[in-house]
Order: C-alpha cells, then structure tokens, then sequence
C-alpha cells in the first residue's frame, strides 16, 4: 500500500535525491570543521572537566 502511495507521487524521486545531497553536503561540512579545529583549543576543552575552579570558593 505504502509503495503504491510513494510510486504514484510525481516528483518523489527528487525528494529522494535532494534530501541524499543535503545530508551528505552537511556530513563533510561537519567534517571539515572538525578537521580544522585548533588542537590548543581542543586539549584545553577536554581539561576542563579536571581544572579545580578556583573561582567557586571566591564567591
């Protein structure tokens, strides 16, 4: 029944074909972001978790 629905919708192929090109243009977008991330910034990202806050017993 669904396929007799989805084959008589005219166009559907390139709904098919578009959504397939909008996630694979954001996949390598992301890709190349994380790529290009500044290493120095990324060790000091992941440390934070472990750094005592020295700022928590001033308050």
């Amino acid at each position: 029944m669904i396929r007799n629905i989805l084959g008589n919708i005219e166009g559907i192929e390139f709904l098919a074909i578009a959504g397939f090109f909008i996630f694979f243009t954001i996949y390598i977008g992301v890709l190349i972001k994380a790529l290009r991330l500044d290493k120095n910034h990324l060790e000091k990202m992941s440390n934070l978790p472990l750094e005592e806050d020295s700022h928590k017993n001033k308050i």
